[in-house]
């Protein structure tokens, strides 16, 4: 059986980037946010102390990073004893 262990951030986030230099730019972001990187396209970020609005100006900088056409960036986070899934491009956008 795999070990299972808390997660140590509160927002999850997919990111999958077609262009070598925004992948670049978006990876050192997601590495310089407070949390922890689980695979090349998953993160855990830890927001919970963050100041009202910073987290949206995050995704702004995210955004501005991908092309909705071809990228990836889905987040995932708990609101209201749900998980809430917000998808700025891809699939589910």
């Amino acid at each position: 059986m795999v070990d299972a262990e808390p997660a140590g951030g509160d927002i999850l986030v997919y990111a999958r980037v077609r262009d070598p230099d925004a992948r670049e730019m978006l990876n050192s972001l997601l590495d310089a946010l407070p949390g922890q990187r689980i695979s090349n396209s998953l993160y855990e970020i830890v927001t919970d102390d963050w100041d009202g609005g910073l987290w949206e100006e995050e995704v702004e900088r995210m955004h501005s990073y991908i092309d909705s056409a071809t990228d990836t960036l889905i987040f995932w986070h708990v609101a209201d004893g749900q998980l809430v899934r917000t998808s700025i491009a891809g699939r589910l956008a």
